[in-house]
């Protein structure tokens, strides 16, 4: 159900953003599609944390669980830094394969707002398995459903200008998907932090080897 959710702010996106012509639908789905790309190497690094946490907590050791966590958010930002300064070279790649001039500038004006949200995004991943490697599902649920209803919901606003918000066109799907990834996020977050607060967690300190087994794992 978490995949299909997420699949759903593609096809949401594409029915708003079509109705403004094939130009930005191409723009929509170049740009979106070039974030997933390198988001997806962002989030099949950062899942490392994914094994490591199951078993903890199949140990007997959900503080462990929680030192994973933070360790993987730690790892989050140092994947999302140069994923963020990647996709700012967007607009050469997409010059140098001949794509369209109106559709690339559409995608790169798309890209520049959506790769704001490729650190919420990661860390969104992080909590989720964490939350999972726990047995806790449901608040997974409650994010996607908030995330698509913030998704559609700012679609409407934000591409066609309704309730006195400026017409943003490509630019207003793109702070759309942002706005429901954040959305994601602080749901997962608020359940996670929670689920710390219940095992009465505490932050041992850095450690240098459980980082890299998370990183090893993920890559």
């Amino acid at each position: 159900l978490t995949q299909i959710g997420m699949v759903l702010y593609g096809t949401v996106d594409m029915i708003f953003v079509g109705r403004l012509g094939s130009v930005a639908v191409a723009a929509v789905g170049l740009g979106a599609m070039t974030y997933f790309t390198g988001f997806v190497v962002g989030m099949g690094i950062v899942m490392g944390i994914d094994s490591h946490s199951s078993k903890a907590f199949g140990a007997g050791r959900p503080d462990l669980c929680g030192q994973l966590l933070v360790h993987t958010l730690v790892l989050a930002l140092a994947v999302a830094v140069p994923l963020f300064f990647v996709f700012g070279f967007a607009g050469a790649a997409f010059h140098f394969i001949g794509v369209d001039p109106r559709a690339a500038e559409g995608a790169v004006g798309y890209l520049r707002i959506l790769r704001w949200g490729v650190f919420p995004g990661l860390c969104f991943v992080a909590c989720r398995q964490f939350l999972q490697s726990m047995s806790v599902t449901t608040p997974l649920l409650y994010a996607i459903i908030a995330g698509n209803l913030v998704n559609a919901a700012l679609d409407w606003v934000l591409v066609f200008g309704y309730l006195g918000a400026p017409a943003l066109g490509v630019r207003g799907s793109a702070f759309a998907t942002l706005g429901a990834n954040l959305t994601m996020f602080s749901v997962v977050a608020a359940s996670a932090w929670s689920r710390l607060s219940a095992i009465s967690f505490k932050f041992h300190g850095w450690h240098r080897r459980l980082f890299v087994d998370i990183v090893s794992l993920g890559v």
